[in-house]
């Protein structure tokens, strides 16, 4: 998973393969930076890169520079440098999405908007 700051839009923008095996995982991830630093869901949808490789991507508005830079911290301590989520920190991605629901519901939006 790769993660852009967008400092004049107050964004974070999360990007996934779609074929990813952890892709319900990373999914539970940003839903959980959505909860805990009061995001709001600006976009999701997917898109094919070159190569046709097919990518799904979440976009997070936030309210103002804090919030934004706090999440950034978030995601750079709890993803790894391959953009995994890391392993002490699964215990928490299941008490903010119990099974995967939160998950589930951000992909099937994902793929039914292509941008």
């Amino acid at each position: 998973m790769d993660v852009q700051q967008k400092f004049s839009e107050l964004e974070l923008v999360f990007t996934i393969a779609k074929d990813d095996p952890s892709l319900l995982d990373k999914l539970s991830f940003v839903h959980l930076v959505k909860m805990k630093f009061d995001a709001n869901e600006k976009q999701v949808g997917w898109f094919k890169a070159e190569g046709n490789d097919p990518y799904v991507q979440v976009k997070l508005s936030f309210a103002d520079w804090s919030a934004l830079s706090n999440a950034h911290s978030h995601c750079s301590q709890f993803l790894d440098d391959s953009g995994a989520v890391t392993s002490t920190y699964h215990g928490a991605l299941h008490q903010a999405d119990p099974y995967g629901k939160m998950a589930e519901g951000l992909k099937l939006r994902a793929l039914a908007n292509r941008q």
